[in-house]
């Protein structure tokens, strides 16, 4: 007798299925990566949402990561994303507060 494991959490699924109906209401995708593991902290599923959009590429938790590949990561992350956006938050930084003031701007 088989298990049928299912591997892919129903509230992820629900998330992208959400995503997916309410994309069109949004301007700009704000996503958020791990200083540590940046790419695999991306999801391939917002940019195939997502389409044309255009992306912040928001890295936090870098005091927890070596700054010296952190800066490696950023000159490499510039050159694979290209024309979007990517911000490095300062350690200590409250994520919220920043992206509330970066919207009004």
């Amino acid at each position: 007798m088989g298990v049928n494991i299912q591997w892919f959490p129903g509230h992820m699924a629900k998330a992208i299925r959400q995503f997916e109906e309410n994309i069109s209401l949004v301007d700009v995708v704000f996503e958020i990566l791990d200083a540590r593991i940046p790419l695999t902290s991306m999801n391939p599923e917002v940019k195939r949402i997502s389409g044309d959009k255009p992306h912040l590429y928001i890295m936090t938790k870098r005091d927890l990561a070596d700054e010296v590949t952190v800066k490696e990561w950023l000159n490499y992350l510039h050159r694979l994303i290209n024309q979007q956006w990517l911000l490095m938050l300062r350690r200590n930084l409250v994520l919220m507060p920043c992206l509330i003031k970066l919207i009004r701007f």
